[in-house]
Parts: C-alpha cells; sequence; structure tokens
C-alpha cells in the first residue's frame, strides 16, 4: 500500500498545470460557417481571431446592404466591446449570384478607432470574397473571404473570413 500511495504522489507531483493546458486554434473561435442568416462575421487578422461585436442592442454589429441598381453588395462589421472599437468595411459589385468576387478598393477597409489608425486594401495581393449563398428571396447572403490592408509600415492579413448575414436593399 506504501508503494501504491509514493507512485500515486509521484504520478500527481509529475503533472503539472503546463501539461494539462491546450492551446485553442484560432480558427475554431469563429463563427461557425452558416447559410441561414445567423448574422455572423469573422476572419483571422495575422492569426489572431476577429469576430464583430457590439456590447449594446442599439447598434448593429454586421450591416449588410444590397444595392440592386449597381448590384453591388456592402458589408460594415464592427466589434465595439471590451474596449476595442474596430471596424472591416468590404464591397463587391456586379453581383449575379453564387461565385467568386473581387473586393474593390474602400478608403479604410479597416479602421481602429482606440488607436487611430486605419488601414486600405492591397489590390496587389489576393482579395476575394466567395459568395456560397446569394438568396434574394430570403435576403440571406453567405460566403467566405480573405485580402490584404496596409497603412505606412505596417500590413495586415485577413483570411479565413467568413460570414452568414440577413441583409437589406
Amino acid at each position: 500500500m506504501k508503494n501504491f500511495c509514493f507512485l500515486f504522489l509521484l504520478l500527481m507531483v509529475a503533472c503539472n498545470d503546463d501539461d494539462m493546458t491546450t492551446t485553442i486554434n484560432p480558427i475554431n473561435q469563429l463563427p461557425p460557417a452558416t447559410m441561414t442568416g445567423e448574422n455572423t462575421f469573422g476572419c483571422l487578422i495575422n492569426g489572431e481571431p476577429w469576430v464583430a461585436q457590439v456590447n449594446n442592442h442599439i447598434d448593429n454589429k454586421l450591416d449588410v446592404i444590397f444595392n440592386p441598381f449597381f448590384n453591388e453588395l456592402q458589408f460594415h462589421a464592427r466589434i465595439d466591446a471590451s474596449g476595442q472599437r474596430e471596424r472591416i468595411l468590404m464591397a463587391i459589385v456586379d453581383v449575379v449570384g453564387e461565385g467568386e468576387y473581387d473586393l474593390i478598393y474602400l478608403d479604410k477597409m479597416l479602421r481602429d478607432w482606440e488607436n487611430a489608425t486605419s488601414y486600405e486594401l492591397d489590390t496587389l495581393e489576393s482579395k476575394k470574397l466567395i459568395l456560397h449563398k446569394f438568396d434574394e428571396a430570403n435576403k440571406i447572403v453567405s460566403g467566405i473571404f480573405e485580402f490584404t490592408v496596409f497603412r505606412e509600415n505596417d500590413t495586415l492579413k485577413i483570411t479565413d473570413g467568413r460570414f452568414d448575414a440577413s441583409y437589406r436593399n
């Protein structure tokens, strides 16, 4: 019995908290990829998760607008929580349904109000948005995106982006 207790104590000492910690994959911190109008938006910015959220019931975390006159689809995603105030703005034109589109240049595609910085679209890098669902009857749009933004001496890679939203005209 003494040997068993000693062995048990030795195992307990050998196991520490460092062995028990697990790393969460940043992609798993993004909203699930759905196509039902859940009003979700998330991506990785330089490998770190960014998920649209607002801690009040007045402002929208995600506003998607479709202009049928220009066949333009605009996305306004925000974080306004826990001292973080940021916005991602994206747009595509000539939308006719599901498929791959190039993001168009918009001034200040990513803005950080807390640090008074804004970033512009790098038109020399990949800048795509793929619509997996564009349901005009139910006004639902879902898909994925990736692009790069920059400002003086700083570049951000936006990858693994996903959205599922209801849109308005």
